[in-house]
């Protein structure tokens, strides 16, 4: 469900428009994405809308415009924007907040506070990102999908999309109606529409990518005085190549899988496990070894000793024990299971994959990072997100290993489970070096993650202007043999604009966000990267008031946005009526969860099911912002009980000193 609902009266605050503007640039994406909202109740409100991105995205600015008043976001320190915000909500004014989710890195949340009475409210968020690639019918497909969990079903969609790309394109489909423009190599797509449909995906099939493409970018002239940083161009390089993995591959695998058999995978979670198992048996070849370890509280193994070849007996073992398998190990420690298969010798000639099954809803989240990140030259882990899946855990734990992560659902179990085999069972080129030419280039990110056969690959690079950017990317494969790329520029592919420049820095901060070791030293690289690209990190946040010649007092009703995957919302620990309410939501949302999987079981829709479970989810993120208005009303109550009883003990006093004077008859003489 989308739209305002109010939490004390009920009710949406309907969203009735979306548009949104995008331009795309290879595999470089961003938009503005403008949300129409009307508060026509008769009392100011607080808003807190809260939405989620795909991991390679990042928000850049954002703009509210009410009752034709323009507020711009300024990006300040994360502290400093809500002690901003908070003053100006104290003064009567309007105020604009929006952060990053402290437990979800993919995660957004923004604050409207005082929103008048009977008023418009247009909101834009500016977000800039990276293309999937895909493989439709031997085609490389482009993938842009708009913001689908945004723009629901019925509501007026009216939208535009620029296709810059260095490729031939083939042909381009939309689960979206549009109609095509073409000039001077510009592809344009307009939409006008009410939308329809919960899938919003646009594919751009193209053709050729398997050697480097790069396109530069200069900042914009006019806003360089006073940004030294700024003052250096920034370049993408992205293909996705093809190489014979059998030409360059003599080393067998090891596959361990750990299978999440935690409380939170009861019912339909397990069953789809157990299916993806059976699946992925199906394919494995018999040269490989293998073992499987289930986790929870309590970690179990089929193999104790050692891994075994998946083939005779040992095979059947491993079908009966999936077979059997239940969700009957309690709660969720991942990091003791994945520090243990890293302890392992590995098999000599041997390269190994875990194969992680699991919804992600771990309880040592940043332990189970930092470990992977320190076994990276060791084991890869290819993860399936099955049920409810934090997608961001399930896709770092991938991507720190030089692994890849899928996530499975009953509709694309088969294909999803293929790609992952095929993944992992081929060799990536690793060790990824880019020697420049020219000095004082840098890339992003500074460790470079493998490479894989037809999948698509981006480094972005800083350079100071006038500087020659040709280079070599060279790789090694598992046999020896070393792989060379020319990185050559084009006067062809000069841009000037931002985007390039944000999803460098977004690259580095991604990075420094998800290190293992992250000190303060860290965090303040992050937030001058923040603050000099205008990006929303755990640093930092947008934070707009608006100034108004009469200031609004009045209590305000609490608005919140309903939308998909919502973030654990850290309370404060002396907010116990939060917490109370925070326990029971907890309760209500496991009696769903429950519920969901034995609706799966009957084959009910999944995504319509998880749709109201993630909504009833997500009034826990309205907690942290909404205490600061319960504070304020708790104040103002307190205030008036310490009033009377002050009266009354005065009124006591009185009486007591008028009786002792004057007796109880009150006749004094």
């Amino acid at each position: 469900m989308n739209g305002l609902s109010v939490k004390n009266f009920g009710g949406l605050l309907p969203l009735y428009r979306v548009h949104v503007t995008a331009e795309i640039v290879d595999f470089a994406v961003n938009y503005d994405i403008k949300l129409y909202y009307r508060n026509d109740r008769p009392s100011p409100i607080e808003a807190i809308f809260g939405f989620g991105l795909p991991p390679s995205t990042g928000v850049c600015g954002f703009v509210a415009l009410i009752d034709g008043k323009k507020i711009v976001g300024e990006i300040q320190g994360k502290s400093k924007a809500e002690e901003i915000y908070d003053d100006a909500l104290a003064s009567g004014k309007g105020a604009y907040l929006l952060s990053k989710s402290e437990t979800d890195p993919n995660r957004f949340e923004m604050s409207v506070g005082n929103f008048p009475p009977n008023s418009d409210a247009e909101i834009s968020i500016s977000v800039v990102g990276e293309l999937r690639l895909k493989h439709k019918k031997g085609e490389a497909c482009m993938e842009f999908d708009f913001p689908h969990n945004l723009i629901p079903p019925g509501v007026s969609f009216t939208g535009s999309l620029d296709i810059r790309v260095s490729y031939p394109i083939l042909d381009i489909t939309s689960d979206l109606n549009f109609t095509k423009r073409s000039s001077d190599g510009l592809t344009s797509l307009d939409f006008n529409m009410t939308c329809t449909t919960a899938s919003t995906k646009t594919l751009i099939s193209i053709k050729g990518g398997e050697l480097p493409t790069m396109w530069m970018e200069k900042w914009p002239i006019d806003e360089i005085e006073g940004h030294p940083c700024r003052k250096e161009s920034a370049a993408m390089i992205s293909f996705f190549p093809e190489f014979n993995s059998d030409q360059i591959s003599d080393v067998q695998s090891e596959v361990i899988f750990l299978i999440d058999r935690s409380g939170s995978m009861a019912g339909s979670p397990m069953a789809e496990v157990i299916k993806t198992m059976d699946q992925v048996f199906n394919i494995l070849p018999s040269t490989i070894y293998y073992n499987i370890i289930g986790f929870g509280s309590r970690m179990e193994t089929l193999f104790s000793d050692q891994s075994h070849p998946f083939k005779g007996i040992k095979k059947t073992s491993g079908l009966h024990h999936v077979a059997t398998m239940q969700a009957d190990l309690g709660g969720t420690n991942l990091s003791s299971p994945l520090q243990w298969i890293l302890n392992q010798p590995v098999r000599k000639n041997f390269s190994r994959q875990i194969f992680l099954l699991t919804d992600g809803q771990v309880d040592d989240r940043q332990e189970c990072v930092n470990i992977v990140r320190k076994s990276v030259a060791s084991t890869r882990i290819f993860t399936f997100g099955i049920g409810n899946v934090d997608r961001q855990l399930v896709s770092d734990l991938a991507k720190f290993s030089h692994g890849k992560s899928a996530l499975v659902t009953k509709v694309n179990m088969k294909d999803s489970v293929v790609k992952q085999v095929k993944r992992a069972m081929q060799p990536a080129l690793t060790d990824i070096q880019v020697e420049w030419e020219g000095s004082g280039i840098s890339h992003a990110p500074r460790v470079l993650p493998p490479i894989w056969n037809r999948e698509r690959y981006v480094v972005y690079a800083n350079f100071p202007e006038r500087t020659s950017l040709t280079g070599v990317l060279t790789a090694s494969a598992p046999n020896g043999i070393s792989v060379k790329f020319r990185l050559i520029p084009s006067s062809a592919r000069m841009l000037t604009g931002k985007v390039i420049h944000r999803l460098t820095a977004r690259a580095l901060v991604h990075e420094m966000e998800n290190d293992s070791n992250v000190d303060t030293s860290n965090k303040d690289k992050i937030a001058q990267l923040g603050m000099a690209y205008a990006l929303v990190t755990t640093q930092t946040s947008f934070v707009g008031v608006e100034e108004r010649s009469d200031p609004i007092f009045e209590s305000m009703e609490l608005v919140t946005q309903m939308a998909p995957q919502p973030p654990a919302t850290r309370i404060d620990s002396n907010r116990s009526r939060a917490m109370i309410q925070l326990d029971a939501l907890d309760a209500v949302q496991s009696i769903m969860h429950q519920n969901i999987s034995l609706c799966l079981e009957r084959s009910d829709n999944i995504e319509s099911l998880m749709d109201h479970s993630h909504m009833l989810s997500d009034t826990r993120s309205q907690f942290k912002l909404s205490t600061r208005t319960l504070r304020r009303r708790l104040w103002w109550r307190n205030m008036r009980v310490v009033v009377g009883l002050a009266c009354c003990l005065l009124l006591l006093l009185i009486y007591i000193i008028v009786t002792a004077a004057c007796g109880f008859s009150w006749k004094c003489d």
